[in-house]
């Protein structure tokens, strides 16, 4: 019969053994999964050598940092190259951004505006119809016609980007801009967004790419740490410049500065910087910790098949992550920025403009909550809370929109997975606003007052005849 220490000694044996097991099967599982990631860097690698179209913009991007809201852009219109199969394909100069750092073609005359209206947006409301304008310029020119007035819209809209940036936009611009209208103007999605900054780095001696950070730079100017910064494929460069883009054209019209550089080089400076760029955004750094001693993973492989059960192998890229709040108080900047807004006693409506899941069929174009990456739970904390802080309604568009719109809603957005306005949608989008602003109690009583207002200015007919 076995002694107690042999028995003690025999389990110590397994236990080291499973220890090893463990410890072995490890070390296999990270050599594994580091080799994945590799052959997902050279297939990256491989795509970006074969991709054949990419735009890289002039120097200063048109992306400038401002550390009370994340980022403005570069007023004036930019320069863009299009590389295409070693060429350059296209150099042109696009809209960029008018005077107070908002994308527009034109700059409104604010000041001297009888209605000044700042409006907070996001990439929906950047879109334009067939005459290039935006629902916003649409608008103003609707309600300046409807009340004889010059109204001028502020056009806020940043892409990418949700309510916590847009509060930090208002709080930031209120006092300065003083504004009669506050215009939220939202899709489902700004509810999961986080907040962003917007700065670029080098990635060549001549070549710069953007950066997306969810906190802002420090006062020495450095970077947030690693997993707090997501890098974009979005190029700048000083070598785009118009004496470049003549020369590709066969116009040397002497404006560039770099006359002796050949365009062969050029094009190859900057498909190398894109080279070196692509690879990055697409693959995140290993989550796993495989030190951890709250879990077996051979444990994991038997019973569930995985030895990454309810592990997250890679890390997110979290500036497209759902929010984790469930309050806005949760995020001392972002009620502080509520509260400033709301203390301001400015006027101010919230304004849902509805994906194509809310409006196609039967569907009512109210929120549907759980889409498009967002939490279900978040957005439905989210949507109340916003209405308690600031005792205001948010109003569903969908309500306002014509027959004729709503009978035909996927004419309206781009696909069926992207509801960004069509060139269709766009004036029925604006339509809809505009109607909306006339029929909501804090917008209406603005806009009624100013009617009323011109109407007994105006000079009245008298029954005297000549």
């Amino acid at each position: 019969m076995p002694s107690v220490k042999d028995i003690l000694l025999a389990g110590i044996s397994i236990l080291f053994c499973l220890l090893m097991v463990e410890v072995g099967y490890r070390f296999y599982l990270s050599n594994e999964l580091q080799t994945s990631v590799n052959q997902q860097i050279e297939a990256a690698r491989l795509e970006a050598d074969t991709s054949s179209s990419f735009t890289v913009y002039e120097s200063p991007s048109p992306w400038v940092y401002n550390e009370a809201y994340g980022y403005d852009y570069r007023p004036g219109n930019w320069l863009s190259a299009t590389i295409e199969e070693g060429q350059i394909a296209e150099c042109e100069r696009i809209i960029g951004a008018n005077d107070f750092g908002n994308h527009a073609n034109t700059t409104p005359d604010y000041w001297d505006s009888d209605i000044r209206i700042m409006f907070l947006g996001s990439s929906y409301t950047q879109t334009k119809d067939v005459n290039d304008h935006t629902p916003i310029q649409l608008l103003e020119q609707a309600l300046s016609e409807q009340l004889g007035a010059s109204v001028a819209i502020l056009n806020f809209s940043r892409d990418a980007s949700g309510l916590l940036l847009s509060f930090d936009l208002a709080a930031a611009k209120i006092e300065e801009l003083k504004p009669d209208l506050l215009i939220f103007g939202f899709n489902s999605t700004a509810l999961g967004y986080s907040r962003h900054w917007r700065t670029t780095v080098p990635v060549t001696e001549d070549v710069e790419r953007l950066l997306f950070m969810l906190d802002p730079l420090d006062a020495s100017g450095a970077l947030p740490p690693p997993e707090r910064v997501v890098g974009m494929p979005q190029l700048a460069s000083p070598l785009i410049t118009q004496g470049l883009c003549d020369r590709s054209a066969h116009q040397d019209t002497g404006n560039d500065n770099k006359n002796s550089d050949d365009l062969e080089v050029v094009v190859e400076q900057l498909t190398e910087a894109r080279r070196r760029i692509i690879v990055e955004p697409k693959i995140d750094p290993i989550a796993i910790n495989f030190w951890r001693t709250d879990v077996s993973f051979v444990w994991n492989a038997i019973n569930y098949d995985t030895p990454y059960a309810d592990m997250k192998i890679t890390r997110d890229n979290t500036v497209f992550n759902s929010l984790r709040l469930l309050a806005f108080d949760e995020d001392p900047r972002a009620a502080d920025a509520i509260s400033a807004v709301v203390s301001s006693d400015i006027p101010m409506v919230f304004l849902h403009i509805p994906t194509y899941e809310e409006m196609k069929g039967s569907s009512d174009g109210h929120i549907i909550h759980g889409r498009a990456g967002v939490d279900p739970t978040v957005s439905k904390a989210l949507l109340q809370d916003l209405q308690r802080l600031t005792g205001r309604d948010v109003h569903h568009l969908y309500q306002w929109y014509s027959e004729t719109a709503k009978s035909s809603p996927r004419d309206l957005v781009v696909s069926e997975s992207d509801s960004h306005p069509t060139k269709t949608g766009v004036p029925a989008l604006a339509a809809s606003m505009e109607t909306a602003l006339k029929s909501i109690d804090e917008s209406a009583q603005l806009l009624t007052k100013w009617r009323n207002s011109n109407d007994a200015n105006s000079p009245q007919e008298t029954d005297n005849a000549e």
